[in-house]
């Protein structure tokens, strides 16, 4: 039972219980052992976790804008996680509602949960690689207010190209890049700057955001029906 509980039940048994020292004494009895429980009671996460890929030791740096852009690593492009609840690998091409918002929650298909984590920035000193283009630690992401998504779920690194932010809408054929690892895991609820710096170990390749955002089925269908409206009106 939570404070909210505790409380509701309180007041019912003050309207059972005519109020005077003596009822408020027998209220007390009876509220003492539901009290201790709400407090002894650890707090319920409410999905929230945060997650690390770059440390001192070890980091995911080298992201870039699109190839044919600048062709090298880029600060300020927005990055988040792509959570995959199908099992299947990320297998297909992410699919994008036109005009769907970058934001928490928004989804790339069907069973593709996206949530925000930051921007890619300069970070000097790692051991093994310079820090330009770097993802870093995530904003605090409620994963597990979505739909089917459950811990050891893959999930997968996205950044998008320049001029796409938290609350940018997507388009059909928007830029995006994938970061996809064996280690990359859905840890806890509750999990606090989970680290998965170890991952990217070694000196990185140049990550381009070269991959394009498909419209999806729905939209794309909608497209062709309207095509097809307008062709038989010049007719």
């Amino acid at each position: 039972m939570d404070a909210g509980s505790g409380l509701t039940l309180l007041l019912f048994l003050s309207h059972l219980v005519p109020f005077n020292s003596k009822s408020f004494s027998q209220i007390k009895s009876y509220m003492k052992p539901i009290i201790a429980a709400i407090l002894l009671t650890p707090s319920i996460g409410l999905g929230s976790i945060s997650l690390v890929f770059s440390d001192f030791n070890s980091a995911l740096v080298n992201v870039a804008n699109n190839a044919g852009d600048t062709g090298a690593a880029q600060n300020g492009l927005a990055w988040g996680i792509v959570i995959d609840t199908t099992g299947d690998n990320f297998s297909s091409p992410l699919a994008a509602t036109v005009g769907l918002n970058v934001e928490d929650g928004a989804t790339f298909g069907n069973g593709y949960f996206f949530y925000y984590g930051g921007t890619t920035v300069a970070i000097p000193g790692f051991a093994d690689e310079p820090g330009d283009g770097s993802i870093g630690t995530s904003a605090s992401m409620d994963v597990y207010a979505s739909p089917g998504v459950e811990q050891d779920q893959s999930f997968a690194v996205i950044w998008f190209d320049s001029g796409l932010n938290l609350a940018s809408p997507l388009s059909s054929g928007d830029n995006y890049g994938l970061e996809q690892n064996g280690a990359f895991l859905l840890p806890a609820d509750g999990a606090n700057n989970f680290s998965f710096a170890a991952a990217s170990a070694g000196p990185d390749p140049l990550r381009t955001a070269s991959l394009s955002l498909i419209p999806e089925p729905s939209t794309a269908l909608l497209g062709l029906l309207g095509l097809a409206g307008l062709l038989r009106r010049k007719r």
